[in-house]
């Protein structure tokens, strides 16, 4: 974990998130989300290298035969690139004390914002949202109006206890899980 005090507040990265924190605000999004792609030039400079990678594999397959394995990662490698770029997206949380935003960036660039009141709101806390064998991907859940919400897929302990402190600071309703709790102890003391 890395964290570092600002005159405006605290910034942490962790677990794959970043959470910027400061007394009238709280930022949070994915360390390598779409949202910085467009400002790192090595970023881009790495995705216009796959799809010329792409075109030139897929015109070269034509005239000369690779081997039918390299070929194929050639080609599907710059493709779930792409996919992954313009396609699948992320939800960042931007959140004061009166209002939190759900921000949905993809291919970088912020595709729909929506902004909920701290009055509409219902029940956040930090939970399950999927199972594998290893162990279940969690999430920030809460509900507004008659919608139940996730954001933050992938969040670890840590993040969503820092999170939720905040958010109960500004008078969110916000749901205690003791499992968190002992988990957040167990993770501190392992660091």
């Amino acid at each position: 974990m890395r964290e570092s005090n600002t005159d405006t507040g605290t910034r942490t990265v962790s677990g794959g998130f970043v959470l910027e924190i400061s007394p009238d605000e709280l930022t949070a999004y994915s360390a390598g989300s779409a949202r910085s792609l467009h400002t790192n030039p090595m970023t881009r400079f790495v995705t216009y290298i796959l799809v010329a990678l792409y075109f030139l594999t897929a015109g070269l397959y034509e005239f000369v035969h690779f081997d039918g394995l390299l070929c194929l990662i050639l080609i599907l490698l710059p493709l779930y690139v792409l996919i992954k770029y313009f396609f699948i997206g992320d939800q960042n949380l931007h959140c004061s004390p009166e209002v939190l935003d759900v921000v949905w960036v993809r291919g970088g660039r912020i595709k729909q914002i929506e902004s909920l009141s701290r009055t509409e709101i219902r029940q956040i806390q930090y939970g399950a949202v999927s199972y594998s064998k290893q162990r279940p991907t969690k999430a920030l859940l809460f509900s507004a109006g008659n919608r139940h919400k996730k954001i933050l897929c992938g969040l670890k302990c840590l993040e969503a206890q820092e999170i939720l402190d905040q958010l109960q600071r500004w008078g969110y309703d916000v749901v205690r899980d003791t499992a968190l709790s002992t988990t957040v102890e167990e993770e501190q003391w392992k660091s």
